[in-house]
């Protein structure tokens, strides 16, 4: 255990491989895969579940399930279906938990058919769905902006006597906005509140990312107050979405606003925000604010990138700023960032200007 709380891999595995052979017990092979898992990687849960077999230790239906977890969580879609083919194998009926693993594998790889399928064949098994399944279920219906499938879902979560909860609602908020439906959007947002489900940051977030997307900015500000008036702190989402709105929207004087409310409240902001209020400035010719914003990245200790830098002087050129493009690109060589073709060709056009 101090082997793996001090980030160890090397020696809480070799720990593992040297521990007593009488050691049999599946439950607490399980706890080492969860352990390692979390700690580490997929790859150093595989590893104890190699332990698991060489030992002959007879795996658990949980066992498989929590290895198709940490597969699904990195992208490894393939290892999960053999995970999962391998519960069968063994004699053992999938989990639920396997197989909400399998419906978001299946889903994320875009086998969309395969999720369903996978849905289909856990209610042959008479395993009960719960909230996470439809929830999966849902996102990957959204990822691939089938909205109409998704209220054929979302009828059937009722059915099972299954109470949407904030993640549902935030999901179809989500699916509503992207396709445009606006107005459905808020419909959901007031059916939610209506049931007694009290909206989180996530929702306010996917609401004003619709708002911010459709450039509805009204909207976009009475989402903000709602939030802050349910007493909701924004996370560093919001600030992205908020800033990357109000620099589309040429709004400078709300952007700031709302920088200096993520500087008091302690916010941590992307690179991207970054870029995007450094773009909203330069875009303006406003060296003194790409400046104090510059300097505020390297305070944080966040270098800016080769990306950033390019932009930047990609929008004073469009301003028609050359000697600020190529003051950002002597403090960019000041900073040791590595110039591409998109920076010389961005200060090539401002300098051309």
């Amino acid at each position: 255990i101090e082997a793996v709380k001090t980030g160890d891999q090397g020696r809480a595995l070799e720990m593992v491989v040297n521990l007593d052979s009488e050691r049999q017990e599946t439950r607490f092979y399980n706890k080492l895969l969860t352990m390692f898992g979390d700690a580490f990687s997929s790859s150093a849960a595989e590893k104890v579940y190699q332990e698991i077999l060489r030992r002959h230790v007879p795996p658990s239906v949980q066992t498989f399930s929590i290895l198709m977890k940490y597969y699904v969580a990195e992208g490894r879609w393939e290892k999960a279906e053999k995970i999962f083919s391998a519960i069968k194998k063994s004699g053992f009926d999938p989990n639920r938990s396997a197989f909400n693993s399998l419906i978001n594998a299946r889903g994320k790889s875009g086998n969309v058919d395969g999720a369903e399928k996978a849905f289909q064949e856990l209610r042959e098994l008479k395993i009960y769905p719960n909230n996470v399944t439809f929830n999966i279920l849902l996102s990957v219906l959204r990822d691939h902006g089938m909205v109409n499938k998704m209220q054929k879902y979302f009828r059937l979560m009722k059915r099972f006597d299954l109470s949407p909860d904030v993640v549902t609602y935030s999901i179809i908020i989500d699916a509503l906005g992207k396709e445009g439906y606006i107005r459905a959007a808020e419909a959901a947002l007031t059916d939610m509140k209506l049931t007694g489900i009290q909206p989180n940051v996530v929702t306010y977030n996917t609401l004003m990312n619709v708002y911010a997307e459709s450039k509805e900015w009204e909207k976009l500000e009475k989402t903000r107050e709602g939030m802050e008036n349910d007493g909701i702190r924004p996370n560093a989402f919001s600030y992205s979405i908020l800033l990357g709105a109000y620099a589309k929207a040429g709004d400078l004087d709300r952007l700031e606003e709302v920088l200096e409310t993520a500087r008091k409240g302690k916010g941590v902001l992307s690179e991207s925000t970054y870029r995007t209020l450094l773009c909203a400035f330069a875009s303006v010719g406003d060296v003194k604010r790409v400046e104090a914003v510059l300097g505020e990245m390297k305070t944080s200790r966040l270098i800016p990138s080769t990306k950033t830098y390019s932009a930047i002087i990609h929008a004073f050129g469009k301003a028609g700023c050359p000697h600020a493009a190529m003051a950002v690109f002597s403090d960019m060589k000041a900073a040791k960032t590595k110039p591409d073709t998109q920076t010389f060709d961005s200060l090539l056009h401002a300098l051309a200007r």
